[in-house]
């Protein structure tokens, strides 16, 4: 009798020790083995209550800023892990984040008083630093490498500053009697607008582009026409800009190595805020009525429609092939958006996804907690239709519901990618069995 207890004791306790031997295993794996390329083969859409705007992307990472809070935030989304991180969260306003690598940079203003600082979090090291403090506002600031570059006021004007990661040096790279504005960095170069002249009203005047070459010191003049060039980015082979000469704003490119300036828009209406990453350029563009996301395939000639969606899509930023942007629609007070262009199957990390449709599964760390609907259905659930009101009203009328498939165009596939974000990431009580019924109903009733 004794040794079968024993017996029985060792052998429950060595099944715990497999269990827990398995679990560990799991553990250490999830946390440690890179995510099948499927995982990272989808657009990405975030959208939170509140605002999601101005996002970046490198490599890894897509940080943007956030107010769902009340106050704005910065947050960083891990690609293949799926996963949100909060980079510089609390009572200060924290806004205009930029990344390169794992490196994200951002201004803070912490009293509320538009004095805004320069902070770094290395999200590989988990290190924070401040970059700038002066009594004066230094703002704007972008990322390259080891190389920040931010605009500052401690000199009595806009300033072009510059700051070296590896070396903790400081450069003024462009200051004196004229103003400096929208600098951008790439591959050692840094490029900004110098406003010469601003006639009263602001709409015209003499606004140039320059260069200045981190390693070797020297400067350039890209672009000083007698009208205004404006918002240029640089991934250092070559600089883009908008610009009005021909008494609309059009896309200009300039290559520093040959001299060579190239127009890139001929079309009706504004095209404005472009980026430029190696065989890319993209911009946002209004010849449609409203703002869309168009690029530019340089080695192919090619114009790209990006997002052409009836809600705004602006300020798009470019990582190789990646693209992002934040919009503004129907029932959207802003979110962040991510595809893909063509011709990027090869890349490891950022392959290519011929789909525009947004895949909002978001894996966030924290779950959404949303204030319930005062009028939501209470009726008993009968059919598919009631059974859609009963779940879809717990939070948010129906006509929410509704305005967004219009905002996306009226694309059926919308109505699973709903449902699913409401279910996994935002905990709504919708089981799978349910899920399916609700979404056979949407597709049925609102093709």
């Amino acid at each position: 009798m004794v040794s079968t207890r024993l017996r029985t004791v060792v052998l429950i306790a060595v099944a715990a020790a497999i269990i827990v031997l398995v679990i560990v295993t799991l553990i250490v794996s999830s946390e440690t083995a890179p995510l099948p390329l499927d995982s990272v083969r989808q657009p990405l859409t975030i959208d939170e209550p509140g605002r999601q705007w101005f996002p970046q992307i490198s490599q890894n990472y897509l940080v943007y800023q956030d107010d769902g809070s009340g106050d704005w935030n910065v947050y960083a989304w891990d690609i293949r892990a799926g996963v949100r991180i909060p980079v510089a969260v609390g009572s200060a306003v924290q806004e205009r984040p930029s990344v390169s690598g794992s490196k994200v940079v951002w201004q803070e203003d912490e009293d509320g008083d538009g004095n805004t600082d320069i902070h770094l979090l290395d999200l590989a090291a988990g290190v924070r630093r401040v970059l700038a403090d002066d009594p004066a506002p230094q703002f704007n600031p972008q990322i390259s490498g080891e190389v920040v570059v931010w605009i500052d006021e401690r000199y009595g004007s806009w300033d072009i500053v510059t700051y070296d990661l590896r070396t903790d040096e400081e450069v003024v790279v462009a200051g004196g009697q004229e103003q400096e504005l929208y600098a951008a960095v790439g591959a050692g170069r840094v490029a900004w607008v110098e406003i010469a002249s601003v006639s009263p009203t602001g709409e015209s005047g003499d606004w140039n582009i320059l260069m200045h070459d981190l390693d070797s010191g020297e400067g350039l003049v890209v672009a000083d026409s007698d009208d205004r060039q404006f918002s240029p980015s640089t991934d250092g082979d070559k600089v883009v800009w908008h610009d009005d000469r021909n008494g609309q704003w059009d896309i200009y490119m300039f290559d520093p190595s040959s001299g060579e300036e190239t127009r890139i828009t001929r079309d009706k209406g504004s095209q404005t805020y472009p980026v430029i990453s190696g065989r890319y350029i993209v911009w946002q563009d209004n010849r449609g009525g409203d703002w869309d996301i168009y690029g530019y395939d340089l080695e192919t000639k090619d114009e790209i429609a990006v997002a052409t969606g009836p809600m705004d899509q602006e300020q798009p930023r470019i990582f190789e092939s990646a693209v992002t942007w934040h919009e503004n629609g129907i029932e959207t007070d802003g979110a962040v958006q991510l595809v893909y262009l063509p011709e990027a199957a090869t890349d490891p990390l950022l392959p290519f996804v011929n789909d525009n449709d947004p895949v909002a599964l978001q894996r966030d760390e924290t779950p959404r907690a949303f204030p319930p609907n005062p009028d939501a259905y209470t009726g008993s659930v009968t059919d598919d239709a009631s059974l859609y009101m009963a779940r879809c009203t717990l939070c948010h009328t129906l006509d929410r519901v509704v305005g967004r498939h219009e905002a996306s165009g009226f694309r059926s596939s919308w109505w699973r990618v709903m449902v699913d974000r409401m279910r996994l990431n935002n905990g709504a009580p919708v089981s799978e069995e349910d899920a399916d019924t609700i979404i056979k109903y949407l597709e049925r009733t609102y093709p």
